[in-house]
């Protein structure tokens, strides 16, 4: 910046400064972008190479940011938060002080809409590598050669009460407390780091998922507080970390983190998400995650049966083992008490991100992997009369 005057006054040169600038957003910020859009629109039109991307492309980029993570058994994300929460407001108070105090304001307002725009290019590129192209790969149904469909209330029921079989069995198997209320056997972290194995496990005996490698599940500290928001698990793509809610009822919790295990994973698409969970859950030797798998998954099947057929849907329940019904009441108390106006913000913006990302339901897509699980179910029957 060149500085002359006219009489007493200085005059500010803002030519070459304001040049570098337009330069500095052309190559390091338009350049991301470009890069942003083409991925996205290449993937979305054609899932043959966002499929190769997420089998072959996303395991390998991603291996240095999981390995990194991976080191930690707490949520680097909450790490992270915690330090640009004021990183960010001292930034902005630098900010205001340098407009008020300092001359050339438009200069270091330019400046700054600058360097935020560079930076939001760069996290929307890294978000795209990290999750946005698994959004467009084909669909599970497909990977599996399973036939979805809209299903009659007969498959429903059918899968229903199959379902009841397998949760009672492994109902009667899992700890409990003196309240009846399902505990795991060992500490939460410990808990978590079994996870891994069981994708391992769905891997082998579903190679045509082309799971290669998951990353680390983390507890998170503030997990009460985090509870309004009504959020049990959140994958991270910046950081590749499924992050997870230890304060919420274990029964639905480790449901959560083969959930979140399946976004880092690849597969971004929640219903995809939530079926891949209770297939990884059942093919698992692992009787915690097993009952903690159907218990999640019969309450989306039981909420589809109950809308469609009320009869049918008491009938079917009425067979649950009591131990179900204590941890349905033990998360139902525990998440009634969060409800409020942060539950409903976190849910609208959770369906809008969904929307975006061509999930055309939204938070109701969750419960579409119902379908999932009745394809699946009728062809296991179909091929060998059982369950793997």
């Amino acid at each position: 910046m060149r500085l002359f005057s006219r009489g007493q006054k200085v005059v500010y040169n803002d030519r070459p400064r304001r040049s570098s600038l337009w330069r500095r957003l052309m190559w390091a910020g338009v350049f991301p972008v470009a890069l942003t859009i083409a991925l996205y629109l290449f993937s979305a039109r054609d899932p043959h190479s966002a499929e190769f991307y997420s089998r072959s492309i996303f395991p390998i980029f991603t291996w240095p940011i999981r390995q990194f993570t991976g080191l930690f058994s707490f949520s680097l994300t909450q790490v992270l938060l915690f330090i640009a929460a004021p990183l960010l407001l001292a930034a902005l108070i630098w900010f205001v002080w340098r407009l008020i105090v300092r001359p050339g304001r438009w200069r270091a307002v330019l400046t700054a809409v600058v360097n935020l725009v560079i930076i939001a290019a760069w996290a929307a590129l890294l978000f795209m590598l990290t999750h946005g192209i698994n959004y467009h790969r084909h669909t599970l149904s497909a990977i599996m050669n399973l036939h979805t469909q809209p299903y009659g209330t007969e498959e429903l029921v059918a899968t229903a009460d199959w379902l009841v079989g397998e949760l009672n069995e492994v109902a009667a198997l899992v700890p409990r407390d003196e309240e009846g209320i399902f505990r795991p056997s060992d500490s939460c972290e410990a808990t978590l780091d079994r996870a891994g194995a069981i994708f391992v496990n769905l891997a082998e005996n579903y190679p045509e998922l082309g799971i290669s490698a998951v990353g680390r599940p983390k507890s998170v500290w503030l997990s009460h507080y985090w509870s309004y928001t009504g959020i049990t698990g959140m994958y991270f793509p910046y950081l590749v970390e499924p992050n997870l809610n230890i304060d919420a009822p274990e029964s639905g919790l480790l449901f959560s983190t083969l959930h979140e295990l399946a976004h880092t994973a690849g597969y971004a698409r929640e219903d995809e998400a939530n079926f891949l969970a209770f297939l990884a859950g059942h093919c698992s030797d692992d009787n915690e995650y097993k009952y903690s798998a159907y218990t999640q998954m019969f309450s989306l099947v039981g909420s589809q049966l109950n809308a469609r057929d009320t009869a049918a849907y008491k009938e079917v329940a009425g067979k649950l083992h009591f131990g179900v019904w204590v941890d349905y009441r033990n998360q139902n108390i525990y998440w009634d008490q969060f409800k409020g106006k942060i539950q409903e913000i976190s849910n609208k913006v959770n369906d809008t991100y969904l929307k975006v990302q061509k999930q055309e339901k939204g938070v109701q897509s969750y419960g579409e992997a119902v379908d999932l699980l009745i394809a699946w179910h009728l062809s296991e029957a179909a091929t060998s009369g059982s369950g793997k």
